[in-house]
């Protein structure tokens, strides 16, 4: 658009355009792939284009279908390369590249928990946790029925001693959202205790953001 308002030459196109534009159409299969790394490139997708357009482009010319993958194309939470942002390799400190987490919410005895929060429980009952998290990662998660190396849960860590692990609740492809069905997280609700919430794919890798909630007896 003009800085007026009116529309340019381009938009006047696109309307010309529109009802053949709004159609559906099936897109064809790709018969031959090229996979890409915008890690390997200080300026991202204009590095890739100098990378590889010329050779997609006469690929076209040549009559293929060409598509697009990464070396996380078609992989699981059990075999996607433990490759780290960067592409340096996975220390057990740096983030992923293809395993990401976000949590959408946590609830503590049926309340929603927040980063640094506090959530105040009535001393002596027990402490129970259900949660939603995004895979905001490429790789699709497994659950614990469908791998035992790489499948994913909920970690909890207390102040002190082991991870709680809790299993999500089923198979979860990228940018769906993963179930963590309600568990007890303490039998016994005595002090104040400062829980870390992440996800993990077992023998593996931890990945994605860390939420910490303080639990209060009352």
């Amino acid at each position: 658009m003009n800085p007026d308002g009116t529309p340019r030459p381009a938009a006047l196109e696109i309307q010309k355009l529109m009802e053949k534009l709004a159609r559906s159409i099936d897109a064809p299969q790709p018969d031959t792939f090229f996979e890409i790394d915008r890690d390997k490139h200080i300026t991202g997708f204009a590095g890739l284009y100098a990378e590889l357009g010329d050779d997609y482009a006469k690929a076209v010319e040549s009559g293929k279908t060409p598509g697009l993958r990464t070396e996380a194309t078609g992989k699981t939470s059990a075999d996607v390369p433990l490759t780290a942002v960067g592409n340096r390799p996975y220390n057990g400190h740096n983030p992923l590249k293809h395993l990401n987490a976000e949590f959408n919410w946590i609830k503590i005895n049926g309340h929603p928990a927040s980063d640094d929060g506090v959530i105040e429980v009535e001393r002596g009952k027990p402490i129970w946790v259900e949660a939603s998290v995004g895979n905001t990662g490429e790789a699709r998660w497994l659950a614990p029925g469908s791998a035992t190396s790489g499948a994913v849960y909920l970690s909890v860590k207390p102040p002190h001693g082991d991870s709680i692990l809790a299993p999500i609740a089923a198979d979860t492809p990228f940018l769906a959202e993963a179930t963590v069905p309600r568990f007890e997280l303490a039998k016994s609700a005595e002090a104040e205790m400062t829980y870390a919430f992440r996800v993990v794919a077992k023998d593996r890798a931890e990945f994605g953001e860390i939420v910490r909630v303080t639990v209060r007896a009352k």
